[in-house]
């Protein structure tokens, strides 16, 4: 799943079978809208570099919105993944927890 906000949609992925593209490719995505079932065509330009592809799309992404993405590249569907989009915290690690060891009492400490 792909997290974006409403100001940065950019989107990393990699193909399903390895492409022989590199530099800027043209891609062709469909973004179905979960809650209103609606489905947009955008064409749009990206990147590809060691079979890790990067767009940018323009279509305009609503807050708490759920899509479905497909990416089509030569005629060739070479991608399907889901899009969730927050302006909240998107960092997937938490820093609160941590476990330490101390060797002295043969213990481990739990914060």
């Amino acid at each position: 799943m792909h997290l974006v906000t409403t100001t940065d949609g950019t989107i990393r992925f990699v193909p399903r079978a390895p492409q022989a593209a590199s530099g800027a490719v043209s891609l062709t995505m469909y973004i179905t809208n979960e809650d209103t079932r609606s489905t947009s065509a955008v064409v749009e330009s990206g990147t590809a570099a060691n079979n890790l592809w990067t767009v940018n799309p323009t279509y305009t992404f609503e807050e708490g919105g759920n899509y479905s993405l497909r990416i089509k590249y030569d005629n060739n569907e070479i991608y399907k993944g889901l899009i969730f989009c927050t302006d909240g915290n998107t960092d997937p690690f938490s820093y609160n927890n941590y476990t330490t060891y101390d060797a002295k009492d043969n213990e481990y400490i739990y914060r």
